[in-house]
C-alpha cells in the first residue's frame, strides 16, 4: 500500500480549528504557509505588536490552558485576509482580518466566547512568521495508523484534530514514522528533513469537538508506549506544491 497524504490543514490562528486545504506550495527553511499567522495575545503577553517575532506558546492563549479555544472555528483566505469565525453552527464574524479596525471586531467576537484568565484576548498578526510551538520553521506530519492503534489499545476513537498535525498520511505502519528520523522524505519534488518526533502536552487532551477535557493523550501515550510522542517534524529542503493524494517516499 503506498504512503499517501490523506490530509492537509493549516491553523489560521494559533490554537484553534484548523482549516482543510488541498495543496500547498512549500518553500525551503519555511512553514507551511498561512500556518498559525495569527494568535491570541493574552494581557500579560510579551509579544511585541511593533515588531513581531516568534514567542514561545506561554504568550498566546492556548488550548492546553483554555480548552474552549475548541469552540471556535474558523477558516482564512490568505489571499484577502477574508476571516470567518464560527461558533456551534453560527458565525460571529466575517471580515477582513488584515485590516486593524476589522481584527478589532474580530477580537470582540472571540471575547464573547472566551474568558481567558489573563484578561483580554488580542488578535495579533505574524505575516510571514509562523507562530508554531517550535521555533524552527517545522511542519508537523500524524500516521493514521499510530492513531488507529492507540484508539485499538484504548477502546475509543482518536480524533486526528487533537494532534493538529499538517500533513496526515496513511498507508504506512503504525509508529513506523518514528523511523524517518534523521534522514529525508519526498513528496514529488519537494523534500524534507525529518529532525525529531513530537512530544505530546495537554493540549491533546481537548476533545475538538466538544471542547471538553475527555482523554489523557500523554498519560495513555506513556502508559502504553513508554513515550509521550505522536508524530515527527519535517523541515523543508528543496520547495514545492504538494496536493492531497500524494505519494510519500523515503531516501
Amino acid at each position: 500500500m503506498a504512503i499517501t497524504i490523506v490530509h492537509l490543514y493549516r491553523y489560521p490562528i494559533k490554537g484553534l480549528s484548523p482549516e482543510n486545504i488541498m495543496h500547498v506550495a512549500l518553500a525551503p527553511c519555511h512553514a507551511l504557509p498561512g500556518d498559525r499567522r495569527f494568535a491570541l495575545r493574552h494581557a500579560n503577553s510579551v509579544f511585541d505588536l511593533a515588531s513581531p517575532a516568534w514567542q514561545r506558546k506561554r504568550e498566546f492563549a492556548m488550548l492546553a490552558h483554555t480548552a474552549e479555544l475548541a469552540k471556535l472555528q474558523t477558516t482564512l483566505d490568505s489571499d484577502t485576509g477574508m476571516m470567518r469565525i464560527g461558533v456551534a453552527g453560527q458565525t460571529v464574524f466575517a471580515g477582513n482580518v488584515l485590516s486593524a479596525s476589522e481584527r478589532s471586531v474580530a477580537e470582540s467576537a472571540i471575547n464573547a466566547v472566551i474568558k481567558d484568565a489573563r484578561g483580554a484576548l488580542q488578535m495579533v498578526d505574524a505575516a510571514d512568521i509562523a507562530l508554531t510551538d517550535m521555533q524552527q520553521p517545522y511542519i508537523s506530519m500524524i500516521n493514521l495508523a499510530s492513531l488507529r492503534d492507540l484508539a485499538d489499545k484504548i477502546g475509543q476513537p482518536v480524533d486526528v484534530i487533537r494532534f493538529r498535525g499538517n500533513i496526515i498520511l496513511d498507508g504506512l505502519a503504525p509508529w513506523a514514522e518514528f523511523d524517518w528520523v534523521g534522514k529525508t522524505i519526498r513528496i514529488g519534488s519537494v523534500a524534507m528533513m525529518v529532525p525529531k518526533c513530537i512530544e505530546r502536552c495537554a493540549a491533546t487532551a481537548v476533545n475538538p469537538i466538544t471542547a471538553q477535557r475527555d482523554l489523557d493523550v500523554p498519560t495513555l501515550l506513556r502508559q502504553h508506549y513508554g513515550h509521550i510522542d505522536c508524530g515527527i517534524f519535517a523541515e523543508v529542503s528543496v520547495g514545492g506544491e504538494i496536493h492531497v493524494g500524494d505519494a510519500i517516499a523515503t531516501s
